[in-house]
């Protein structure tokens, strides 16, 4: 079984599944299935060749779930449609019955209304929603973000599934979502696209509590094209956040001693790790000391229960790449890395090569065996083309990583 291309499979899955609307309601919503054809995009327009009507998905339980990612009428980026999107949206809001998962999809036109979107739910679906995925894109960094209300999500009572920019999250918002007369929070992801929103610091002590009263919480830290996170990450990454999954996407920065950070205070609980930078240019490099050592060495030495090694466009010393191997063995279900990154195998540095006595083929061998399964470095045909070419957007590669969170639980795959 060749573990290369799992995540990339599953990223191209959430891909398809959020290209469009989905909206899946039991049949007391037949209303709401009526307004959404006939009103909410007009006749003859279609999403990705596909009619509108095909893409929502009918079944038999007793929830509904709306998903919106992508679709042409909440990307039009005008703002009397922008109003006129915004009421559709507010109107299936109110018209559901049992509205259980909302997702707005990265979708910046409707994510700057999140402050109004959220009091509508908490009017209408304060007891029913248990996922709300708030997270914006950075497309409209222009505007001015207001916060959401932080009294207005604490309405949900029932919510376990909550994705917020770091710009919303505060020490009263997850003390307040720790309580222990509240459904425990099992899934809370935070993206950065905007450091200068995201300083908001939460206190150590704070992140003690949520861990203490949520132990099966999982927690996602997503740093979109935000350098200076990276460079900042031992402010941004607290000693005490349990962090389980830390993504770093197109931020076209490496700091060495922000790894070693994490891999020193997140050695309990990080589980993944999940780098992607542009190879436009080739792939980063980064220094360290003769007496220094490899950061992602020492994350795989120090983090116990890491499962998930994936690293794109960053260069790799071909040791380094077995060394994480023999120390994370049959543990690691999924190990990305880019044959073009690994030093000893990149024909432009030729320099590396005398130094590396082990053949591909042994090399491949050798951490086949070391993690239990087939095991082959990826290529450029197995990543998504915006990682290569100029011409394609990043978010192309990206978005589909950062929605996959985002799915219903209905659907979501294991």
């Amino acid at each position: 079984m060749n573990i290369n291309n799992n995540s990339w499979g599953e990223a191209a899955h959430a891909k398809q599944s959020f290209t469009r609307g989905v909206v899946t309601r039991s049949q007391s919503h037949k209303q709401l299935e009526q307004h959404l054809k006939s009103n909410l995009l007009p006749r003859g327009q279609y999403i990705n060749g596909e009619d509108y009507n095909s893409s929502l998905m009918l079944t038999s339980s007793n929830e509904c779930s709306l998903n919106l990612s992508n679709i042409p009428l909440f990307n039009d980026k005008r703002t009397g449609a922008n109003l006129q999107y915004l009421n559709y949206l507010k109107r299936i809001i109110s018209t559901s019955n049992t509205l259980k998962h909302l997702s707005m999809g990265f979708l910046p036109t409707l994510t700057l209304h999140n402050n109004e979107i959220v009091k509508t739910l908490a009017c209408q679906q304060s007891n029913s929603l248990t996922s709300l995925h708030l997270s914006r894109c950075d497309e409209l960094r222009e505007f001015v973000y207001q916060p959401v209300d932080v009294q207005d999500l604490l309405t949900f009572r029932f919510l376990q599934r909550l994705s917020l920019d770091t710009a919303d999250l505060s020490d009263e918002l997850l003390v307040s979502l720790s309580e222990a007369s509240r459904v425990q929070l099992k899934l809370l992801c935070l993206s950065m696209f905007n450091h200068e929103e995201g300083v908001r610091l939460v206190h150590d002590r704070t992140w003690t509590l949520l861990h203490e009263r949520c132990p099966d919480l999982e927690l996602t830290l997503n740093i979109i094209r935000c350098p200076q996170a990276i460079r900042d990450m031992m402010t941004v990454i607290n000693h005490s956040m349990p962090l389980n999954h830390l993504r770093v996407l197109f931020c076209d920065e490496f700091y060495v001693p922000g790894f070693h950070h994490v891999a020193r205070h997140q050695a309990r609980t990080l589980r993944s790790l999940h780098i992607v930078e542009s190879m436009r240019e080739g792939p980063m490099y980064y220094d360290i000391s003769v007496d220094e050592q490899d950061p992602f060495v020492m994350m795989a030495w120090r983090c116990k229960n890491l499962t998930s090694f994936i690293v794109i466009g960053i260069a790799l010393r071909e040791h380094d790449v077995l060394a994480v191997a023999r120390l994370r063995g049959m543990q690691l279900r999924k190990f990305e890395v880019l044959e073009e990154c690994i030093t000893a195998f990149n024909q432009g540095e030729a320099e590396f090569e005398e130094d590396f006595a082990m053949s591909f083929d042994t090399f491949c061998e050798e951490i086949s065996t070391s993690i239990g399964q087939e095991w082959l470095p990826l290529t450029e045909d197995d990543i998504d083309d915006s990682i290569i070419y100029l011409d394609s957007p990043e978010s192309k590669a990206f978005l589909p990583i950062l929605l996959h969170d985002q799915q219903p639980v209905l659907t979501q795959s294991n």
